[in-house]
C-alpha cells in the first residue's frame, strides 16, 4: 500500500477540483485491492471499513437529510500500527542480515 496525497471526490464535485484542499494517506479502495488480490478481507483486519445507509429523513419523516449510499474509509490508527509492524520486522531483517555478513567477514579476515 502506498502513501499518497488525494482529494475527496465529493469535495470536489462540491467545491470544485481546484478549490479542495489535499490530504495525505491511503486511498480505501485501493487499500480494498491490495487486501483482495492477496485473498484476504480488509476489513476483517480493522484498517478498511464500508459504512452502508438508507436515505435519512428530518424527525417528520418528510425532508431528505441524506440520500442512501455508501463510503469506504480507513482507520488510521490501525493502518499506522501495520506500517510499525511491517517496518519493525523489516529492520530485524536487515540487522540479522548485516550480523551474518559481520560473522562472515569476520570469519574471512581472522
Amino acid at each position: 500500500m502506498n502513501w499518497q496525497q488525494f482529494k475527496f471526490i465529493e469535495d470536489a464535485e462540491r467545491k470544485g477540483i481546484e478549490n479542495c484542499r489535499w490530504h495525505p494517506g491511503l486511498v480505501a479502495q485501493r487499500v480494498k485491492a491490495v487486501f483482495e488480490a492477496e485473498g484476504l478481507d480488509g476489513c476483517a483486519y480493522g484498517i478498511l471499513c464500508h459504512e452502508v445507509w438508507n436515505d435519512e429523513y428530518d424527525e417528520d419523516g418528510e425532508t431528505l437529510i441524506r440520500e442512501a449510499g455508501d463510503q469506504w474509509y480507513i482507520r488510521y490508527e490501525e493502518a499506522l500500527a501495520m506500517e510499525a509492524i511491517y517496518q519493525r520486522r523489516r529492520a530485524d531483517r536487515l540487522e540479522e542480515r548485516i550480523a551474518r555478513l559481520e560473522a562472515l567477514l569476520d570469519g574471512d579476515l581472522k
